[in-house]
């Protein structure tokens, strides 16, 4: 027992030493292979006003317009800012404290695929949104939202072509695949939409689409959504039940609710989501990473076959509470806290086709 203490006593002053040093003599080096920016491209004005001239004549349609647009501008730059202190300050720093100490701690599991999100949002920023501005500086002329159309086109060819359902799932080694849980026709209600959806449930993640009458392919309206973010709760309303998605700080970023009219359909639905759920976590706490290695026998169509299934009792019921919400009315009035920042193949961009005066 002293033996382990020392040991620990011993990690904790080596750590300490080094972090000392990085304090006198600078952080460390980024690894080779780590993406470089130039921070310049990052620096914007305080505001939009002291880029357009005579901000003060635009109607206040224009004027509302330039406020949105900026806010997008500036809340880009924010979030790049901050995935870059995540990704240069934090896990390189941790890459490099891990020649010597703290070897025990899994960089994947820790950041994700915090390095693709840094990676996508920079190339964003710099190949489309930084453009904008710099026309609107060249010409002191109002931010032209048609500008914009073409990086998200762009956007959205690249994030629709690069969703490949035969990749590794996020945590896990290659020879460890998705396979199909559960698939089946609900609809679904928000605040915004009540329509029906095709849901495909997966190992790790799950997908609403526009339904398909071939069922060979299906367009995905709603940004994919992982499991392991999951909540769901049966309502007071039989043959319905509540979704929640919470981001990666595990704060609600959107909540609808999924209807049928069987209600053995219902709990079926809940019961596969938990199912998926305890399957994806065995996959990725898996120590052993054996190519091939399939949790599913087989790629398993659940249809919707009534069978005595328990509902699904969420284990973050303090989240559902906030809400608040009077499960006895037909339809929820939730409302999407956060726009999600995935884009799905369904958003139409429109512009408002401004004039300068």
């Amino acid at each position: 027992m002293k033996s382990i203490e020392s040991g620990d006593r011993e990690k904790q002053e080596q750590l300490s030493e080094i972090l000392n040093n990085y304090s006198s003599n600078g952080l460390p080096p980024c690894p080779e292979n780590w993406p470089s920016y130039n921070d310049e491209i990052f620096e914007i004005e305080p505001h939009w006003s002291s880029i357009v001239d005579n901000a003060s004549t635009l109607t206040k349609r224009q004027h509302d317009q330039q406020e949105a647009i900026w806010e997008l501008l500036q809340t880009e730059v924010y979030y790049v800012k901050s995935l870059r202190v995540i990704t240069d300050l934090f896990m390189c720093c941790l890459i490099s404290l891990q020649k010597d100490v703290l070897c025990e701690i899994d960089i994947e599991k820790l950041f994700s695929n915090i390095e693709d999100i840094a990676r996508v949002n920079c190339s964003m920023w710099e190949c489309y949104l930084q453009k904008v501005l710099q026309v609107a500086r060249e010409t002191r002329s109002p931010f032209n939202p048609s500008d914009m159309k073409e990086g998200f086109k762009q956007f959205l060819n690249e994030y629709n072509t690069n969703f490949d359902l035969r990749a590794p799932m996020p945590g896990c080694g290659p020879g460890q695949t998705r396979s199909l849980i559960m698939q089946s026709v609900l609809k679904l209600k928000d605040a915004q939409t009540r329509m029906d959806v095709a849901c495909l449930l997966f190992t790790d993640l799950l997908l609403v689409c526009k339904p398909s009458k071939r069922m060979e392919k299906y367009k995905i309206i709603k940004p994919p959504m992982r499991v392991d973010r999951i909540i769901v709760h049966e309502l007071k309303d039989k043959g319905s039940f509540l979704l929640i998605y919470l981001n990666e700080y595990h704060v609600p970023v959107t909540a609808f609710t999924f209807h049928h009219s069987d209600q053995n359909a219902i709990r079926l639905w809940l019961d596969q989501i938990k199912k998926a759920q305890d399957l994806y976590s065995e996959v990725r706490n898996s120590v052993q990473i054996n190519d091939g290695l399939s949790y599913l026998t087989c790629g398993e169509v659940v249809e919707e076959e009534v069978i005595g299934i328990t509902p699904l009792k969420s284990p973050d019921d303090e989240i559902i509470e906030e809400y608040d919400l009077d499960l006895s009315r037909e339809h929820s009035d939730i409302s999407t806290i956060h726009e999600s920042r995935l884009i799905d193949n369904e958003v139409k961009y429109e512009n408002s086709n401004i004039s300068a005066k």
